[in-house]
């Protein structure tokens, strides 16, 4: 009997080793799902703000060709200067975003149109 006991908790107690491990094992995967939803998330919300950014580009560079005069003036020079820089920056933004996202930046896209702005009125 008390064999029978020994034999029965050694199977209990084996069971339970691997149960354990089965847990275990569930809650690694559950924060690696976890992990891979956050970063999803970070990377809609930088996909955003990149949008938003373009968006407010375009519109700035819109605006200044809708504005140009139609004769040739000091003016006319001056806007097509700043809707040439726009374009140049264009690609400037686009890459520093990127740079951003792929080294993890928080919000790669703050400040960034600040600092376009900041340039072009130079």
């Amino acid at each position: 009997m008390l064999r029978d006991a020994e034999k029965t908790m050694k199977t209990l107690r084996t069971d339970a080793k691997s149960r354990v491990g089965i847990v275990e094992d569930c809650v690694k995967q559950a924060r690696e799902i976890d992990r891979l939803l956050a970063e999803e998330r970070r990377q809609q919300e930088f996909d955003k703000q990149r949008a938003a950014a373009r968006r407010q580009l375009a519109a700035e560079l819109y605006a200044a060709e809708v504005r140009s005069p139609a004769r040739h003036s000091d003016t006319a020079d001056a806007i097509a200067a700043r809707v040439q820089a726009f374009r140049e920056l264009k690609n400037v933004v686009d890459e520093k975003v990127l740079r951003e996202i792929e080294a993890g930046g928080a919000k790669p896209a703050n400040d960034l149109f600040t600092q376009v702005r900041r340039l072009l009125s130079l």
